[in-house]
């Protein structure tokens, strides 16, 4: 085999792996925490935080996009359940502002849902919540309509996910209706591009430089 074969398979081979790498990403895997602790300690790089304290309370339009600070949620056939609270309210976490979204599965024509809206592609989020009627659920990447807890319930829930993302749905499957309070909603943004990738990226281009060096 002469030396040029040789090296034109080097070349193919490593942008085979290049490619592989990227399809691989494709794939979301998404894993869920209810502590914010742990979910803090599953995670790399600066966390970024919303607690709505700076935002005077009000009701939120529906069927608009509305920015939140941070974030932008944007709502379909909501009321005036959906609002920014003054920290008064029964879906209250910490006594301070918070963001509290009404859902609603139905009945067909009146289905109220929302979504947030980061101002970035992001790999993780989290947020303290405080939840009353249905359980208010959550979608993006391939998580499915995920309920953040049970009924009637207050905690966290987080998630840590391998392929980056910028909207979470929030919705309620059931017939009745859910109230969420949202506070300290923190997220952290998407590295742009995996290591391995760079990795196999600069041997490519290592490659291709020897291939020209032999053409001189």
């Amino acid at each position: 085999m002469c030396k040029g074969n040789h090296t034109l398979r080097k070349l193919q081979l490593a942008s085979a792996i290049t490619a592989l790498v990227l399809s691989t990403g494709a794939s979301a895997v998404t894993v869920t925490y209810t502590d914010r602790g742990l979910w803090e300690a599953a995670i790399t790089g600066a966390i970024t935080a919303e607690d709505f304290n700076a935002l005077t309370p009000s009701t939120i339009a529906t069927d608009t996009t509305t920015s939140i600070g941070l974030l932008s949620i944007e709502t379909f056939n909501t009321d005036s359940g959906t609002h920014i609270n003054d920290g008064t309210g029964a879906r209250n976490i910490d006594g301070s502002n918070y963001l509290q979204v009404r859902t609603d599965g139905g009945p067909i024509g009146s289905i109220r849902s929302a979504n947030l809206i980061l101002p970035e592609s992001i790999y993780a989020w989290g947020m303290d919540f405080s939840q009353y009627g249905d359980q208010t659920h959550v979608s993006f990447l391939d998580i499915t309509e995920q309920p953040i807890g049970p009924h009637n319930s207050s905690g966290f829930i987080g998630f840590v996910s391998d392929t980056a993302f910028s909207q979470i749905a929030l919705t309620d499957p059931y017939i009745s209706f859910s109230d969420v309070g949202i506070d300290n909603f923190s997220y952290v943004s998407a590295v742009p591009v995996p290591a391995a990738v760079w990795f196999f990226g600069s041997g490519l281009i290592g490659l291709i430089g020897v291939a020209r060096r032999k053409k001189v």
